[in-house]
């Protein structure tokens, strides 16, 4: 799935296992795993194994209702920027987190 939105520089796409090492590469960040609200949740150093793990449990989440998380991807270029999300999605309460 992709979201365009007209003059926007960016977009929005589904994760696959081909942006492992550009989701590896901006989420080893020391900065990004200190500022996580539960510390040592979020993996320091940040390797490709774990970018595949974020990318499966991504489409498990969605699978089941409770996630979507997608990449920001720039439009001229198609590089990956940041990953935006929702979890913990609950229908009952119509509740979740973003980030």
């Amino acid at each position: 799935m992709e979201i365009h939105c007209k003059g926007f520089s960016t977009y929005l796409r589904g994760l696959g296992h081909d942006d492992a090492d550009a989701v590896a590469a901006i989420a080893n960040d020391f900065e990004i795993a200190y500022n996580i609200a539960e510390l040592g949740k979020f993996p320091y150093p940040y390797y490709r194994d774990d970018a595949l793990k974020f990318i499966d449990s991504a489409a498990i989440e969605l699978s089941h209702g409770v996630g979507l998380h997608m990449g920001i991807f720039l439009e001229k270029t198609g590089e990956l920027v940041g990953i935006a999300g929702l979890q913990d999605m609950d229908a009952t309460s119509k509740k979740c987190e973003i980030g």
